[in-house]
């Protein structure tokens, strides 16, 4: 299988041994079947295939580019509400029929430290707060600025400022949220980890505050 995945990868490489970047690919198939017995609602059934498809270019004097699209497809007799397909008397199966840009980002690395601008996955701790809702097919995004640094021994650094969130319906939320996140790895114990995050939304969806 490691012979496998090298062959594709090199087959994605753009020009010898990468020189123009690589094309990233990623599908993921899933059926879920959903049935709570809610008065009212017939079983849900949702046959899906997730398509994600970028294009990293090498690093320029620091720089670096990604681009990727992403999309998800029914196949066969979808019986199942995607909040976005109006079919409200089947089970929910959160996975709508979408296309969008999902990440298009600039990465800057300085001092071991990288500032990456644009639409961007971001995952913190155990995605809680902020996070990618990666079981689902279309994730959720973020359109924002991101500092992260291992400039000092044994501590990492995360922090950002998000101005939109693209969601798992693929519907966007304008926010203006701020946060910061810190690890200390103490040699021999674990890690401290200390943050804070000011979330909020825009369009009246939420108004959400996390700190320790």
């Amino acid at each position: 299988m490691t012979d496998f995945n090298q062959s594709v990868e090199n087959i994605l490489k753009v020009g010898d041994k990468g020189k123009y970047g690589q094309i990233k690919v990623d599908l993921n198939y899933r059926f879920e079947h959903v049935d709570t017995d809610s008065a009212g609602k017939s079983v849900g059934n949702a046959s899906t295939v997730r398509s994600r498809i970028g294009y990293l270019p090498p690093t320029f004097q620091g720089l670096q580019l990604y681009a990727e699209y992403e999309g998800n497809q029914d196949f066969g007799a979808n019986t199942y509400n995607s909040f976005r397909n109006g079919k409200t008397h089947y089970e929910t199966v959160a996975d709508p029929q979408q296309h969008e840009l999902n990440r298009a980002w600039v990465n800057y690395h300085f001092f071991e430290s990288n500032l990456k601008m644009g639409r961007q996955r971001i995952k913190l701790d155990n995605d809680r707060f902020i996070g990618n809702v990666g079981w689902r097919q279309m994730e959720q995004i973020y359109d924002a600025a991101v500092l992260t640094s291992s400039f000092f021994p044994d501590m990492d650094i995360t922090a950002g400022y998000i101005i939109k969130i693209q969601d798992i319906k693929s519907l966007s939320t304008a926010m203006d949220s701020q946060f910061i996140h810190v690890g200390y790895t103490v040699p021999r114990f674990g890690t401290l980890v200390g943050y804070s995050y000011w979330l909020h939304y825009n369009d009246n969806v939420a108004d959400n505050v996390k700190s320790t």
